[in-house]
């Protein structure tokens, strides 16, 4: 009988350690940023809400093949638990000098450990030349980035040069602390191809972070 008790008081105090710290929530600050489209001598340009999620969209020019436009969309959800945000920028073909840009910039916190899980991190670009700087990913605190998603980045996203690289993007653990998510998806159609590096003539990056 002595056993049995011991067995089960063992197994409380077993639970009882393990028991999990990480069940925090992502508390939502603001969000800034805007959507610009640029074409055939027209510039529209939204900003987007700073304390409400976002579904923003600007077109300028004739959306159809070779006409000249431009357009842009930025969608965002923020909840407790889920973090999602989606941005695409669009152009006409090559020569009819359009440029779009969405860019946007949430700031959250948490107020305990908080375990998260990407599921889903994205940076997409369609174009000529190197198409990295046009539509990346980066979540960073006041000590630096933690993570960036490039266009063509490769598996580990993880700024092996932070200081809590390993907390916070190897082991996927948030402590207390105010988090920066920035978001940008560009595209430009040059007047002439010759200076074409670099630029996209659509782009995307999509974000799901959950707890």
């Amino acid at each position: 009988m002595r056993r049995s008790w011991l067995v089960v008081a063992a197994a409380t105090l077993l639970v009882g350690l393990v028991r999990p710290v990480d069940a925090g929530n992502f508390t939502f600050i603001e969000q800034s940023g805007t959507v610009s489209a640029t074409a055939n001598g027209q510039t529209v340009t939204q900003a987007l809400p700073r304390l409400t999620s976002a579904n923003n969209s600007v077109t300028a020019g004739t959306p159809q093949p070779g006409m000249d436009y431009a357009m842009a969309t930025a969608l965002s959800s923020m909840h407790a638990g889920d973090i999602y945000m989606l941005l695409t920028a669009t152009v006409g073909d090559w020569g009819q000098e359009g440029s779009a840009e969405a860019r946007i910039v949430v700031v959250f916190s948490v107020d305990q450990n908080t375990s998260y899980t990407v599921e889903l991190e994205k940076a997409e670009a369609i174009g000529s030349g190197w198409l990295g700087a046009r539509s990346f990913i980066t979540l960073s605190n006041d000590e630096g980035v933690i993570f960036r998603r490039n266009v063509g980045g490769g598996y580990d996203s993880c700024n092996q040069d932070h200081p809590a690289v390993t907390t916070l993007c190897t082991n996927r653990t948030l402590t207390p602390d105010v988090y920066y998510f920035e978001m940008i998806a560009s595209a430009y159609a040059p007047t002439t191809c010759g200076t074409c590096m670099g630029y996209a003539v659509s782009s995307r990056t999509e974000l799901r972070l959950r707890r």
